[in-house]
Order: structure tokens, then C-alpha cells, then sequence
């Protein structure tokens, strides 16, 4: 037994179909310009030695070397985190983010008062930006992986990562 929809697709013309398109467009254009501007903020965070690093991101040619390089960047950012004076002496070390400039709120060391050492800072540019993570590091890692795969994934359109 066979059910037949008695229902119609409305049709539309191309003429609609590409006002549609057009007018998605224009939605989409003011978004694209707020994710070109925050891009470019999260490079401007980048210590130097950071950025010229992250220049090096149109050489990555597959996964493993993308993971390397993200690797090398967090390693880089660690480096260049400087310690906080302890709040009170025998205190242990502290660093805050040098990227975000947030302090822990988290495990290691905190309220605000900087990371704990290597490994907070280390779970912080891990982390995303939902649970306590540096979301200018998430913002540059979101990035390169869009810039990855717009680069070295025929199927993906290039403009949907553009670069200024």
C-alpha cells in the first residue's frame, strides 16, 4: 500500500531563489567581517616570536603536521608567560595567560591571581573556550584549522577563509 502526499511543494522561481541567495549573502557578509576582525585580534595577542611562528601556517601540508604546529604554538605562548610574584612568601609560582591575560579559576592555584605553574597554563591553552580554556587560542586554533582545510581540501571553498 502506497501513501500519496495530497500536499504541494510550493515552487519557486529562479528569480526568488536568487533573491534568497542574495539576501543570505548580505546576512552573511557582516559575520564574515566579525570573524576577520577577532581573527586579527587573536594574531595581534600572539607575542612575537608567536606570530612569526604562525606565519608558517601556509606551509602545513597534512594533519599531522597541523597538529605539530599547534603544538609549537601553545609551546611557544608557555615560554613566553611570565611569573607572577608570589601572593605571600613560599608561595608557589604563577603566570598568567599571556594571550587572554586571564588568571586560574580552575584546579590549579587561583581566584584570579594567575596559572599555577606550567601545568595550569598548559590546561588553559588546551582547553576550549567553554570550561575555563584561553579563547584567543581557541580563535587561532579554529583557524589554522579552517585555513587547513580551505588550503589543502579541494572540495572546500577557499572563500570561506579569507586572509587580510
Amino acid at each position: 500500500m502506497q501513501i500519496q502526499s495530497t500536499a504541494k511543494r510550493p515552487r519557486i522561481t529562479q528569480a526568488e531563489l536568487r533573491q534568497q541567495i542574495s539576501n543570505l549573502r548580505k546576512e552573511l557578509e557582516p559575520l564574515r567581517r566579525h570573524y576577520e576582525r577577532t581573527v586579527r585580534a587573536a594574531k595581534n595577542a600572539l607575542p612575537d616570536a608567536a606570530r612569526m611562528h604562525y606565519l608558517g601556517l601556509q606551509k602545513v601540508s597534512s594533519r599531522e603536521e597541523l597538529g605539530e604546529f599547534l603544538y609549537r604554538l601553545r609551546e611557544i605562548v608557555m615560554e613566553v608567560a611570565e611569573p607572577l610574584p608570589p601572593r605571600y612568601p613560599g608561595a608557589e609560582t604563577r603566570v598568567t595567560c599571556p594571550l587572554c591575560t586571564s588568571g586560574a579559576r580552575g584546579p590549579f592555584l587561583g581566584r584570579g591571581d594567575g596559572w599555577g605553574a606550567v601545568a595550569g597554563l598548559e590546561l588553559h591553552l588546551k582547553r576550549d573556550s567553554d570550561e575555563n580554556g584561553c579563547y584567543v587560542m581557541q580563535t587561532l586554533i579554529e583557524h589554522a584549522e579552517r585555513q587547513f582545510e580551505a588550503t589543502n581540501n579541494p572540495e572546500t571553498r577557499a572563500d570561506l577563509v579569507t586572509e587580510r
